[in-house]
């Protein structure tokens, strides 16, 4: 039978096209497979081993999950280290300008987060600060939408005005999320006077009550003059005294009492005018409503006016609550005064506190100690040991240096007799480890996590302080080795890291798994190939006897099976 050489050549091409589509696929699935495993693990090598190897940084088209791009699956995982991931995912060329199938933007979701160190990389690198999502607000609006601490937030909207965002109606709306104004702004009034002071300043009108508007801006003769002139309704009258408790003075009021106003108020979110006055510091006022009978620790409110004294900062209207008999007992680890000094590093506010009866067993020392090292607050570390406090306490086995990312916060508690080899196995700070590993510590802590997320910085580092390569950790169930858990993970550089210096290549775990059976049941071809070729054996069975090649099968990984056959 004869072929027409037309049908021939189309027959040719169908065939090369398709294969070109098939090999690429495969490269292509590959490499998504890596990529999406990078991020979801925070393993930074695996991530730079699939862009290197051509994968798409912006567009998941094989992964049904829900969400298509890298950056925002990075962002969903919501955890410190993803924010990393977010980080180096823009610094190696993720769109800054990506957005989901809703219209929101990846800047928009770091603005309501408040993430002010991501917000500014993503400007960096040509974030569009005017694009409007479909109901028309812009990354600043989602800022000011935020949950965060309102000094946070407010950081956070500045941060947007320095780079050329600006105020305007919506910002104001997006504040009280869009309902009424006599929700407080979640009990941010700081916040509202101050996205309503650059709305005015923009020329814009805010579309409230003159008083209210008056309130909020703390200007009193005018809030006073307009009381006095005009009737007000309760529920001004209320979001006035609000307001005025935070900036305004005594004698608004007093004006307020005489048109009806009732001192023992709540706002929507449990806060007494007397812990609205503490908050802002505002001490005045905080004498006059205490002269007025009212309950010291807040009365029906369950936010004690001493803690959101000390968590704003202001140590006068703290001393002024504790001297007129504020209880410094714990309501709950929310409601703690010590906790909310010491996390702002305000060492004068914790020696007073503490000589005012606040009831500092090992539970509470251990929870305080832990706050102010993870947020590096070294001044409070060295005053706690400097006054005799035990760090060397544990809860459920763990030191306090568990806790530590930070060389300085790390030097202050070693240097207080904490054991060094004890120090948190999830470090990142490089000039922590390499302290730690100088004045003896054990470089084979820290070989697991340094694997698991691919952190090639910190292997080399434990390699050269002599990390045994091999280490198994006796305490672990699976006793897997550091090859074991690289080829788990999937980095084929990492692997290669160990293998040169010295890892067992045939190890089996205790269930019997060598590093070519994890790297095959993962479906790391690539890894797979770099085992075979330094000499790992095949042919090993696991405690259920399969090889390797039984696992390909089961997979169905036809480029492991070729490369195992």
């Amino acid at each position: 039978m004869k072929i027409n050489k037309k049908v021939m050549s189309m027959i040719l091409i169908v065939i090369v096209v398709l294969g070109y589509f098939i090999i690429r696929d495969k490269i292509f699935v590959s490499n998504n497979t890596k990529l999406y495993s990078g991020i979801e693990n925070n393993n930074f090598s695996l991530i730079d081993e699939a862009l290197v190897e051509g994968c798409d940084i912006n567009e998941f088209d094989h992964i049904n999950n829900g969400e298509s791009k890298p950056i925002f699956i990075a962002m969903n995982n919501n955890n410190e280290n993803n924010r990393e991931v977010v980080k180096y995912l823009i610094k190696n060329g993720a769109d800054v300008n990506s957005c989901r199938e809703d219209g929101t933007s990846i800047l928009m979701a770091m603005a309501s987060e408040n993430n002010n160190e991501i917000c500014q990389l993503l400007l960096d690198y040509g974030a569009n600060i005017e694009y409007r999502d479909k109901n028309g607000y812009t990354a600043l609006e989602y800022a000011a939408s935020g949950s965060e601490d309102e000094n946070r937030i407010m950081s956070t909207i500045e941060l947007f005005l320095d780079n050329g965002g600006k105020i305007g109606p919506n910002t104001l709306e997006a504040v009280f999320k869009g309902r009424s104004i006599y929700n407080d702004g979640d009990g941010k009034y700081a916040l509202v006077n101050f996205v309503l002071k650059s709305l005015l300043d923009n020329n814009y009108e805010s579309e409230l009550k003159p008083v209210v508007e008056a309130a909020i801006l703390g200007e009193t003769n005018k809030v006073t003059s307009l009381i006095c002139k005009n009737d007000i309704n309760e529920d001004d009258r209320d979001t006035i005294l609000f307001y005025t408790a935070a900036f305004g003075d005594v004698d608004t009021i007093k004006v307020l009492q005489e048109k009806g106003a009732e001192l023992e108020v709540c706002n929507n979110y449990g806060m007494s005018i007397l812990t609205i006055a503490a908050k802002y510091g505002n001490i005045d006022v905080v004498r006059y409503l205490l002269d007025q009978g009212l309950d010291v620790n807040g009365g029906e409110g369950y936010v004690p006016p001493v803690v959101m004294a000390a968590k704003n900062n202001h140590y006068d209207v703290v001393k002024y609550l504790i001297e007129k008999g504020a209880n410094l007992v714990p309501s709950s680890d929310f409601y703690n005064v010590l906790y909310e000094a010491a996390s702002n590093g305000n060492v004068q506010m914790v020696d007073l506190i503490l000589k005012s009866g606040y009831p500092l067993d090992d539970n509470y020392l251990f929870s305080t100690a832990t706050k102010v090292i993870k947020n590096r607050n070294t001044s409070i570390v060295q005053y706690l040991l400097d006054n005799g406090y035990d760090l060397k306490i544990k809860k459920d086995g763990q030191s306090l240096l568990e806790y530590a990312d930070d060389y300085y916060v790390a030097k202050v508690l070693v240097e207080g007799g904490l054991d060094i080899n004890e120090y948190n196995k999830s470090a990142k700070d490089l000039k922590m480890l390499e302290y730690l590993f100088e004045n003896g510590a054990s470089p084979n802590r820290i070989l697991e996590n340094a694997i698991a997320y691919g952190n090639m910085d910190i292997l080399k580092l434990a390699i050269r302080y002599d990390a045994n390569i091999n280490y198994i950790d006796e305490d672990s169930h699976m006793k897997n080795s550091p090859l074991t858990l690289a080829a788990y993970s999937g980095s084929k550089d990492i692997m290669k890291k160990i293998i040169k210096n010295g890892g067992d290549i045939n190890y089996q775990n205790a269930e019997g798994t060598t590093a070519i059976l994890e790297a095959t049941k993962m479906g790391w071809t690539d890894c797979v190939k770099l085992l075979l070729e330094s000499g790992a054996d095949k042919n090993i069975e696991d405690n259920y006897n399969f090889d390797a090649l039984h696992y390909a099968k089961e997979n169905n990984s036809k480029d492991i099976i070729r490369l195992l056959e």
